[in-house]
């Protein structure tokens, strides 16, 4: 697998809102969501997602360079919006992987829009309740905080936390913290009626999860696989609730050969 350095960097119009996509590679249509905490900026996870395959990863709707339209409350209106961006792209199916919250809106695009995927992983998502699994409160931690929290090895969280905060990256950061209080604050970071929806997923599906999860403890996954029954699951060892940055290339390999997979099928 080759390494992609060239990728492109856009904003387009998707409804009356502009939407900043990087896109890269060629192949398989991939569409990547991003967590929360993070917007999509071309990383070593995203070279090797686009050495394999046509790699789509947009900012999610009131996150970084994207708008946040004044009709987002809800994780569905995630979905409509990507519906309309698929569209918008001439893209009939593709595969979908998500992160955390975009692990979500990606369960959730399946749940009501199986018909539009060919794969689907999920990365660490939100979404489901597990009782006597307190999650928590990133609302009232601050961002050093929420790094410790999120990333496994203390080194790396350091690392990240001595990169210099620009004024537009704390810009997009509060922006970001807005969106999510808007769409996952109550209930916190889960949907009550998504565990009885998630029937409705006809499309091959696997799970990642980080071992060391705090966010989300590797626990969760079951109640994902309660629904899911015919998901693999695959845990990464040594590793957080943000596997793209911890561990890249396991990452970013186990979706490429997943997307492999489905499309021989």
């Amino acid at each position: 697998m080759t390494n992609v350095a060239s990728y492109q960097d856009e904003t387009l119009v998707v409804r009356d809102v502009r939407v900043h996509l990087l896109a890269g590679g060629a192949g398989e249509p991939l569409l990547y969501l991003h967590g929360a905490g993070i917007t999509n900026v071309w990383l070593p996870f995203h070279a090797r997602l686009a050495a394999g395959c046509h790699l789509l990863a947009p900012d999610l709707l009131g996150f970084g360079r994207t708008d946040r339209p004044h009709w987002l409350d809800t994780v569905q209106d995630f979905v409509i919006h990507y519906l309309d961006l698929l569209d918008a792209l001439g893209l009939e199916r593709v595969h979908v992987a998500g992160l955390s919250l975009g692990g979500w809106i990606a369960a959730e695009l399946a749940v009501w829009a199986s018909h539009r995927l060919k794969s689907l992983t999920l990365i660490d998502p939100a979404g489901l309740y597990l009782p006597g699994c307190e999650v928590p409160d990133l609302f009232v931690l601050d961002p050093a905080q929420i790094v410790r929290l999120l990333v496994h090895d203390p080194a790396l969280a350091e690392r990240l936390l001595a990169v210099p905060e620009t004024p537009e990256l704390a810009a997009q950061r509060l922006k970001g913290q807005v969106t999510l209080a808007r769409v996952a604050w109550n209930p916190y970071l889960y949907d009550p009626k998504l565990s009885q929806r998630l029937h409705r997923v006809r499309v091959p599906t696997q799970l990642l999860w980080g071992a060391e999860d705090r966010l989300f403890p590797l626990a969760m996954a079951a109640a994902w696989r309660a629904g899911l029954p015919e998901a693999r699951l695959l845990v990464l060892p040594d590793c957080g609730h943000l596997p793209p940055i911890e561990r890249p290339e396991q990452c970013a390999d186990a979706i490429s050969r997943f997307v492999s997979e489905c499309a021989a099928r």
